[in-house]
Protein backbone atom coordinates (compact mmCIF):
# COMPACT_ATOMS: atom_id res chain seq x y z
CA UNK A 1 0.00 0.00 0.00
CA UNK A 2 1.36 3.40 -0.99
CA UNK A 3 1.58 6.27 1.49
CA UNK A 4 -1.36 8.63 1.16
CA UNK A 5 0.99 11.57 0.46
CA UNK A 6 3.47 9.64 -1.69
CA UNK A 7 3.18 12.06 -4.62
CA UNK A 8 4.34 14.96 -2.43
CA UNK A 9 7.11 12.95 -0.78
CA UNK A 10 8.43 11.93 -4.21
CA UNK A 11 8.31 15.57 -5.31
CA UNK A 12 10.37 16.60 -2.28
CA UNK A 13 12.87 13.82 -3.00
CA UNK A 14 13.16 15.08 -6.58
CA UNK A 15 13.93 18.60 -5.34
CA UNK A 16 10.60 20.12 -6.33
CA UNK A 17 8.89 22.81 -4.26
CA UNK A 18 5.88 21.58 -2.29
CA UNK A 19 3.47 24.17 -0.94
CA UNK A 20 0.94 23.79 1.84
CA UNK A 21 -2.27 25.61 2.70
CA UNK A 22 -3.03 25.24 6.41
CA UNK A 23 -6.62 25.21 7.63
CA UNK A 24 -8.15 28.66 7.97
CA UNK A 25 -5.51 30.18 5.70
CA UNK A 26 -6.12 31.60 2.24
CA UNK A 27 -2.73 31.09 0.64
CA UNK A 28 -0.30 28.30 -0.11
CA UNK A 29 3.16 28.77 1.43
CA UNK A 30 6.37 26.79 0.89
CA UNK A 31 6.33 23.66 3.05
CA UNK A 32 9.54 24.55 4.86
CA UNK A 33 8.20 28.03 5.70
CA UNK A 34 5.09 26.55 7.31
CA UNK A 35 4.68 25.21 10.82
CA UNK A 36 6.12 21.88 11.90
CA UNK A 37 2.56 20.60 11.95
CA UNK A 38 2.54 20.85 8.16
CA UNK A 39 5.44 18.41 7.95
CA UNK A 40 3.70 16.11 10.42
CA UNK A 41 0.55 16.13 8.29
CA UNK A 42 2.63 15.26 5.24
CA UNK A 43 4.61 12.45 6.88
CA UNK A 44 2.13 11.03 9.39
CA UNK A 45 -1.40 12.21 8.62
CA UNK A 46 -2.95 9.58 10.90
CA UNK A 47 -1.48 11.38 13.93
CA UNK A 48 -3.22 14.69 13.12
CA UNK A 49 -6.84 15.55 13.86
CA UNK A 50 -8.56 16.35 10.57
CA UNK A 51 -5.58 16.03 8.20
CA UNK A 52 -7.90 16.63 5.23
CA UNK A 53 -8.13 20.29 6.20
CA UNK A 54 -4.53 20.72 5.02
CA UNK A 55 -3.94 21.08 1.27
CA UNK A 56 -0.70 20.41 -0.58
CA UNK A 57 0.41 21.21 -4.11
CA UNK A 58 3.55 20.86 -6.17
CA UNK A 59 4.86 23.98 -7.91
CA UNK A 60 4.62 23.67 -11.65
CA UNK A 61 2.23 20.72 -11.61
CA UNK A 62 -1.30 21.09 -12.93
CA UNK A 63 -2.21 17.57 -11.80
CA UNK A 64 -1.70 18.04 -8.07
CA UNK A 65 -4.37 19.77 -6.00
Amino acid sequence: MEHVNAIYLRALAAGLQVRVKPPYDDEFVPLFDASSTAMAVLLRPSTIVNPGAWQFKIDGSDDAP
